[in-house]
């Protein structure tokens, strides 16, 4: 991680730099992070698949990577 741009990316590829913590977690906590930053609600962060660069940064805190 010590090379790595924040940018905004896929969710599967995001899910992929979490690879040690499961899925669902994942998964889970994005859809989360996209409901509250983008201030929609659940069911609509679910069917996103862009995860904007403020938005990686919030998870990728959230998991203690940043």
């Amino acid at each position: 991680m010590n090379d790595f741009t924040l940018k905004a990316m896929w969710k599967s590829d995001l899910r992929k730099l979490l690879k040690p913590v499961s899925r669902d977690e994942a998964k889970k906590i994005i859809n989360q992070k996209i409901s509250e930053l983008r201030k929609v609600d659940i069911d609509e962060a679910k069917n996103k698949q862009l995860v904007y660069k403020n938005e990686v940064e919030a998870v990728l805190v959230y998991f203690g990577y940043l």
